[in-house]
C-alpha cells in the first residue's frame, strides 16, 4: 500500500488563525480581507438522516422505505473591521469576490485533511453605516459528506485485503497499466459476486485483442465511466457490470483484479477518497 502524506501547513499561514478559519476555493478570508477574522462556524457536525416510511398493513407501526442524508447547510460567522468607510466597502467587496464561486472546495484550519463542496447561499443582514461588523455567511453542500484531501493508492495484486477507514461508502478508480496484450481486464469484490469487467474475454493470444501493451485503462465506478489512453470508451463495459455495488465500506474489504489467464498480468492500482459524515 502507498501512502501520501498531506503537508497541513498548505491550508495555513504565519500568520495566527481562528481554529475554524475556512479555506475556501484555495485561500483564507483572513488571509485576502483586510480585516476579516472567523467567530465560529456551525453545520460541520453529525448529521441526522430523512427517513420515509410506508404502512405495514395489517402489522402494527411502518416499515423504512428509506434512509437518505440531507443537504448540508455550513454557517461560518465573522467579524469585519476597517479604519474607514473606503477601506470597509474595498474589505466587503474583496470578500465577495472571493466567495462568488459555486461548488468550491472548504477546509476549516482545524481539519485540514478534508474538505466540504460548497456554494454561498446567503450573506445575512449588515448593519449599515457601521465600520465594525459581524454577520453571517451561509453556504449549502448538496453533497453532505466531507472527503479526503489526498488519495489513498493501493497497488492490487490478485486478492487483496483494504481497511478503508472512513464512515460512508466510497466508490474506488481503478487504473490497469497493460504490460502485453490481453482481451480484458475485471476487478471483483469479496467473492466475485459483484463484478466488473471491460474488454471481451473470449479472446485468445492468437487473435486481436481489445488491449494492447502500453494501454492504460481507468474505470471510474463513481459515474461508470471507462478511459483508454484518456478516451471515452464506455462501450466496452460488460452488460451488467454492477457500478452501484462496487464501492468499498467501512472497515475490511476484499478487491481483486484479474485479466486473460494468458497474458501478462497488468500493473493495477486502486485509488479513493475517504468519505466522512
Amino acid at each position: 500500500m502507498l501512502y501520501k502524506f498531506i503537508d497541513t501547513t498548505q491550508y495555513q499561514d504565519d500568520i495566527a488563525l481562528p481554529s475554524e478559519a475556512m479555506n475556501f476555493n484555495g485561500v483564507f478570508l483572513e488571509n485576502e480581507v483586510e480585516g476579516y477574522r472567523t467567530l465560529y462556524v456551525s453545520g460541520r457536525e453529525s448529521l441526522a438522516p430523512e427517513l420515509d416510511f410506508y404502512d405495514s398493513g395489517a402489522r402494527h407501526g411502518k416499515k423504512l422505505k428509506s434512509r437518505m442524508f440531507p443537504e448540508r447547510v455550513i454557517t461560518v460567522g465573522y467579524q469585519l473591521i476597517s479604519p474607514t468607510p473606503i477601506d470597509f466597502r474595498l474589505a466587503y467587496n474583496k470578500m465577495t469576490q472571493i466567495l462568488n464561486v459555486s461548488s468550491a472546495k472548504m477546509i476549516f484550519s482545524d481539519e485540514p485533511d478534508k474538505y466540504f463542496t460548497g456554494t454561498l447561499t446567503s450573506m445575512g443582514e449588515v448593519e449599515p453605516g457601521k465600520l465594525c461588523i459581524t454577520g453571517e455567511l451561509e453556504f449549502t453542500c448538496p453533497d453532505p459528506f466531507k472527503y479526503s484531501v489526498e488519495e489513498k493508492i493501493y497497488r492490487i495484486s490478485g486478492l487483496s485485503k483494504i481497511y478503508y477507514e472512513g464512515t460512508q461508502d466510497c466508490c474506488p478508480e481503478f487504473k490497469w497499466n497493460i504490460k502485453g496484450n490481453t482481451g480484458y481486464v475485471a476487478a471483483y469484490k469479496e467473492d466475485a459476486n459483484t463484478i466488473l469487467q471491460i474488454g471481451n474475454p473470449s479472446e485468445t493470444q492468437s487473435t486481436s485483442n481489445t488491449f494492447l501493451a502500453g494501454d492504460v485503462v481507468v474505470a471510474r465506478c463513481e459515474d461508470a465511466s471507462i478511459f483508454v489512453n484518456n478516451r471515452k470508451k464506455d462501450n466496452l463495459g460488460a452488460i451488467g457490470n454492477e457500478w452501484e455495488a462496487f464501492y468499498l465500506k467501512p472497515g475490511e474489504n476484499q478487491i481483486g483484479v484479474i485479466a486473460s489467464d494468458w497474458a501478462s498480468p497488468p500493473e493495477v492500482t486502486m485509488s479513493i477518497r475517504e468519505v466522512w459524515l
